[in-house]
């Protein structure tokens, strides 16, 4: 092959490997999103929004002793095309002010769970404390997909704290399970502390 002929192959290979990338990008790649919410209600409807946007979201919560964050529907993970995390501030969620609270309380519409991890979903808590979840036969937390539990308190559970379905994934990392009115725990799929 001639010289000429091969600088323009070179050249058209580059052109088409920078339309593929391109490309890549806008074919739905999972890029990230960060929402900030004030309140128990902003924080549901933003989890409500973001189902269905293929992206990494991150929900940070600002952390307060007198404040904590009630949702009045449980804040279900069904339809994400990449990870979800709710997070707190760093630091201790065993030191006043440090934790971002979420307390399950207010979830009065149905007996349910606070927090639901779908099947396929990855959810992490970090930095999180929370309280008061589940009411009646649920428990807090119920995971059918991947749950990662870091730094975080989870605490006061009406009944099991967290049930962890077949085939489904938890990880606790530096984190406490504590006063359930059942267990801590139920292990049906793969937990790991």
């Amino acid at each position: 092959m001639k010289h000429g002929s091969v600088a323009r192959l070179r050249a058209l290979a580059a052109v088409l490997a920078i339309v593929g990338a391109s490309l890549s990008v806008f074919a739905g790649g999972a890029s990230a999103a960060t929402f900030s919410p004030k309140t128990g209600e902003e924080l549901y409807k933003d989890v409500e929004a973001s189902q269905g946007d293929n992206e990494a979201n991150t929900y940070v919560l600002t952390g307060s002793n007198t404040k904590a964050y009630l949702p009045t529907k449980k804040l279900v993970f069904t339809d994400t095309g990449g990870p979800q995390t709710i997070e707190g501030p760093a630091g201790s969620p065993t030191v006043a002010g440090q934790e971002a609270r979420l307390n399950g309380a207010s979830i009065e519409a149905e007996p349910t769970e606070t927090i639901l991890v779908g099947i396929g979903v990855t959810v992490t808590l970090n930095h999180i404390e929370l309280l008061d979840g589940g009411l009646e036969t649920p428990p807090a937390i119920e995971d059918e997909g991947t749950l990662n539990v870091e730094s975080s308190l989870i605490a006061d559970s009406l009944t099991e704290a967290i049930l962890v379905n077949p085939s489904a994934t938890l990880t606790v990392t530096n984190s406490t399970i504590s006063n359930g009115a059942v267990t801590g725990v139920v292990n049906e799929g793969t937990a790991s502390f």
